[in-house]
């Protein structure tokens, strides 16, 4: 059975304690400090990279098929970048909730698939 890499990402979360005047300057400290222990991961935080997955494993090519595996669309939320994900219960839907409903949803990845078909297409134009 071959094998694979799967490159993957996901957010941890830790605790620094960090001796400051306030608040404030205590946050700044804490953003030039070193990665403090990773206290535990952040739930529903972990996603394929699928970006990466061509690169990782040569001779691979992911198909073009819109829906990938555990319901993660290859399709990116046009609004934070993140991938889209689909259920049978709540449709189409990002992690990051950028929009209301899946109609909305819906109807921005069109848009945004359709704008990104118009500049290619442009684009081919002026080589030609």
């Amino acid at each position: 059975m071959p094998l694979f890499k799967i490159p993957i990402n996901w957010e941890v979360y830790g605790v620094m304690e960090i001796e400051a005047e306030n608040i404030e300057e205590a946050i700044i400290k804490a953003e030039d400090h070193p990665y403090p222990p990773i206290k535990d991961n952040t739930e529903g935080s972990l996603e394929v990279n699928f970006e990466l997955i061509e690169h990782l494993n040569p001779g691979v090519e992911m198909a073009e098929e819109p829906l990938l595996t555990n319901g993660i669309l290859n399709i990116r939320c046009p609004k934070c970048g993140k991938f889209l994900h689909r259920t049978e219960t709540d449709g189409m839907w990002c992690k990051n909730r950028c929009y209301n409903s899946e109609y909305e949803v819906w109807k921005a990845v069109q848009e945004s698939m359709f704008l990104r078909d118009a500049v290619q297409n442009s684009n081919n134009l002026r080589r030609k």
